[in-house]
């Protein structure tokens, strides 16, 4: 399988994140032949500032370490954890479009990772939404595994959040991959 990344067509004028999830449900096409193996999910949200511009990357790999795909959402102005979390959303809600049935998740966030596994109670009311829809999502899969893993075994999914939130910064992005200029892709390389 060949390393790919998707361009989408562009976000409604307005949309808000919990809308994203269900379009990107929705427009995800599951895969064919899916290997009864763990698939892996990369994920990292970025904040300029705390809160400032903010935005998502993810990445997904097979079971044999093939990447399949790489995705990146600006997501306008956030604190880091809540960048985090919707990293953690928009990569669950990808995985299980596409068909995966057993996930290992990787964040750099140490937080989410063990508020994800029970470790850590939530106690911001802002965060509380979030933490409750990924649990959701996360029930949705027959095995799921949370890990924290240092930035630089994060690459990746850091760099996509990172570019993303520059290019939101700049303008050239709008919220939730709406379009400000019509030739900049919803979705930046993977």
């Amino acid at each position: 399988m060949t390393t790919t990344s998707e361009l989408c067509e562009p976000a409604p004028t307005k949309i808000n994140f919990w809308e994203l999830l269900d379009l990107i449900k929705e427009k995800t096409v599951p895969l064919a032949n899916l290997s009864p193996s763990r698939y892996r999910l990369n994920s990292d949200g970025a904040a300029k500032r705390n809160p400032g511009p903010a935005a998502a990357g993810i990445v997904i790999y097979d079971p044999f370490e093939v990447q399949l795909g790489g995705w990146a959402w600006y997501l306008g102005p956030l604190t880091n954890n809540a960048a985090e979390y919707s990293a953690l959303l928009l990569g669950l809600t990808k995985a299980f479009g596409l068909g995966i049935k057993k996930l290992l998740v990787q964040m750099d966030s140490e937080l989410v990772a063990r508020q994800m596994l029970g470790q850590y109670r939530v106690r911001h009311p802002g965060i509380l939404p979030y933490y409750e829809k990924a649990k959701e999502l996360a029930a949705g899969f027959e095995e799921i595994v949370f890990s924290h893993v240092y930035r630089e075994r994060n690459g990746h999914a850091d760099r996509l959040a990172s570019e993303a939130a520059d290019y939101g910064q700049r303008g050239l992005l709008g919220i939730n991959g709406e379009l400000d200029k019509k030739d900049t892709p919803l979705f930046l390389r993977g």
